[in-house]
């Protein structure tokens, strides 16, 4: 990716990590992103758990933080609905990448959240 590309990206997500953080906060409270239902954040919560603390919001494992993260991501999904790599960057603020490329398991945890937590994007991170 060439200089300028990269830096417009990062300027990119930089500007959305701040509305990111604004969004996240009605998530918690009901505004905007939710699961398909209960059902969803229980098999989500599952998936996730296999996934290496490197990669869990916080570096924590409870529940709520796993969640949070998972509706942050299905936020960030919504800003950028056809871009999974950009989606990808934003959440995990230019971190989580070997070569510019998201990690596996960074690329796992934004599938399983489209999977469970947005259905909407859950062809983004899996394909057609």
């Amino acid at each position: 990716m060439a200089s300028a590309a990269r830096a417009e990206l990062l300027a990119k997500s930089i500007a959305v990590a701040a509305g990111t953080s604004a969004l996240s906060a009605l998530a918690l409270t009901g505004g905007l992103a939710h699961a398909d239902g209960p059902r969803g954040e229980q098999q989500y919560i599952q998936a996730t758990s296999h996934l290496p603390m490197y990669v869990m919001p916080d570096r924590v494992l409870s529940d709520e933080k796993i969640l949070a993260g998972g509706y942050r991501a299905c936020e960030v999904m919504d800003q950028f609905p056809k871009e999974p790599f950009t989606a990808a960057v934003v959440y995990f603020h230019g971190g989580n990448t070997v070569d510019n490329r998201i990690t596996d398991d960074g690329w796992r945890f934004m599938t399983y959240a489209s999977m469970y937590l947005c259905e909407r994007h859950a062809r983004m991170y899996v394909g057609d």
